[in-house]
């Protein structure tokens, strides 16, 4: 992840600055293929570094996809553990602190789509689905803004 999207995600992220959030949004909209009906939520991040930074990114990306797309956007993901950072970690340390750590709050046959900001493993993303598919999800797509680049490749 690199440039422009870099900045405007660490912006959001770690700035509170919700002027970029549209300008996210456009990308995510850019790569969106509508189907059958679907039901937005995002990836819940620590209660505490969200009031910490102000914002809830990944809830505010989602909550202006969901208006920009026409779709109902709610919040289905609650952690069951509060994790500590998981920037700089490597895969296999993510996918073993991610294991069990999300659940559906609200059981959903719906096909979902789940925001957030960068795509780094995937072991946030295979874990949101985990927790969905287990509450009735028919299908779980994952929409990020921006993707890490794996190790030793540039993007």
């Amino acid at each position: 992840m690199r440039g422009v999207v870099r900045t405007l995600i660490h912006r959001l992220k770690y700035g509170a600055e919700r002027s970029v959030v549209d300008a996210l949004v456009l990308l995510l909209m850019q790569v969106w293929q509508e189907g059958d009906p679907v039901v937005v939520t995002w990836m819940p991040g620590s209660s505490s570094r969200s009031r910490m930074r102000g914002v809830d990114h990944a809830r505010a990306l989602a909550e202006a996809f969901g208006e920009a797309a026409n779709l109902r956007t709610i919040q289905m993901l609650e952690r069951t553990v509060d994790l500590g950072p998981q920037t700089g970690l490597h895969r296999q340390d993510r996918k073993r602190n991610l294991v069990g750590s999300l659940r559906c709050r609200i059981p959903s046959a719906d096909r979902v789509v789940v925001i957030d900001d960068v795509f780094t493993t995937g072991a946030s993303a295979a874990e949101a689905a985990r927790a969905l598919r287990a509450a009735g999800a028919s299908e779980v797509l994952a929409l990020s803004v921006a993707r890490t680049p794996e190790p030793g490749r540039h993007s």
